[in-house]
């Protein structure tokens, strides 16, 4: 899942499910068509998928990883806006972390695949970028490693985490009233 390769759902080749009246049902975008768009964002309302088709990448054995701090949002999103124009990353996440009463940390975590032997151009990757240098961490992490990262104890240690997609037209106003409020 990533901004240059589209979601999860955006790779499902065929669906098998249960649907509620008790059917089994391969489904794709040419076969039970209506099904297979159902069930891609369903959350289970119209069937249980029980067998998933995928379109696959091949993975790097590297992620080199970019933590980017961020003097303001106003910069931070001007260069979020950069970055997926230019498409100079692989992957990129953001991050609005607060601090204490009324201050924030802006984060940029960015993304470059690579095999051991030819890691990224760090200079040619952060040139003309806003963030703060000299609090930039890089680090290179296995794939599966880094691919892994999300803690899996989860029901037993609450981890407050809420994933949103929000269109760039709309993400200054709406960070800014989240942030007010």
């Amino acid at each position: 899942m990533s901004f240059r390769a589209g979601a999860q759902i955006d790779h499902v080749v065929e669906l098998r499910a249960v649907t509620g009246e008790g059917r089994i049902l391969r489904c794709s975008p040419h076969r039970h068509s209506e099904l297979f768009e159902m069930l891609l964002a369903g959350q289970g309302q119209v069937g249980v998928i029980v067998e998933a088709t995928l379109r696959l990448v091949p993975a790097p054995t590297t992620v080199r990883l970019y933590d980017l701090i961020y003097p303001s949002l106003d910069q931070l999103l001007a260069d979020l806006t950069t970055l997926m124009d230019d498409e100079r990353f692989d992957q990129m996440e953001s991050f609005i972390i607060p601090t204490g009463p009324g201050k924030w940390l802006y984060l940029l975590e960015a993304i470059g695949f690579h095999d051991g032997d030819d890691p990224p151009d760090d200079v040619a990757l952060l040139t003309g970028l806003g963030h703060v240098p000299e609090q930039t961490l890089i680090t290179d992490l296995d794939f599966l490693d880094w691919s892994s990262r999300v803690p899996t104890n989860l029901p037993t240690r609450p981890n407050p985490w809420c994933d949103l997609l929000v269109p760039m037209s709309k993400a200054q106003t709406f960070l800014d009233e989240v942030q007010r409020t």
